[in-house]
């Protein structure tokens, strides 16, 4: 099962061992803000955790940070920022010789529907939920690239997702309906 972590988490239901109860069924542990716990290391390390980066709207969005918390080896990141600076900075050039380019591959923004972007096999997947900035966020083709975005992440054998919201924490909208989006790794038939 994925862990949900975040900076903090306001006004959820715990249950007696201090598990957040997220309404759909899941009991998830609750975040802090003591760091990152060794475990999630260990899981980034071996590229088991995805990032969901929150909008860029809050003054409290900082691009160069956030585009160097999305050059970590992530299994994939997801992020609803498409803000300028922030994507200058993601596709600044690299080095191959770096030690992050070799453990996690090349950084590929994606910001039209996954299905028809071939990727290699190793790398760095950034997608781009709501497009970037002058696309159109509504509408068919935008719905299309958003779900196929999330159904990736379904698709994905990650073991935590981690959620980072510039501001005060709020669950993602995409994160409504979780009784439909299960984490849990695809069965092998």
């Amino acid at each position: 099962m994925t862990e949900l972590k975040s900076a903090q988490f306001s006004g959820a239901p715990l249950d007696k061992a201090g598990h957040l109860f997220d309404g759909c069924g899941m009991k998830q542990p609750r975040a802090t803000n003591q760091g990152i716990s060794s475990p999630l290391i260990v899981q980034l390390d071996s590229r088991d955790v995805a990032l969901w980066l929150g909008e860029s709207g809050s003054e409290n969005f900082d691009a160069e940070k956030a585009a160097w918390l999305c050059r970590l080896p992530w299994n994939v990141v997801l992020s609803q920022s498409s803000d300028e600076q922030f994507l200058a900075q993601l596709e600044a050039d690299e080095s191959v010789g770096d030690a992050l380019v070799r453990r996690r591959g090349l950084i590929h923004v994606v910001d039209s529907d996954p299905a028809d972007t071939p990727l290699p096999p190793r790398h760095l997947a950034i997608f781009l939920l709501n497009g970037r900035s002058g696309q159109r966020r509504t509408g068919p083709a935008a719905l299309t690239r958003r779900l196929t975005m999330l159904q990736d992440l379904r698709r994905r054998s990650i073991k935590q997702l981690v959620i980072v919201i510039p501001g005060a924490f709020a669950v993602p909208d995409d994160f409504g309906n979780c009784g439909q989006m299960a984490f849990a790794p695809p069965s092998r038939s």
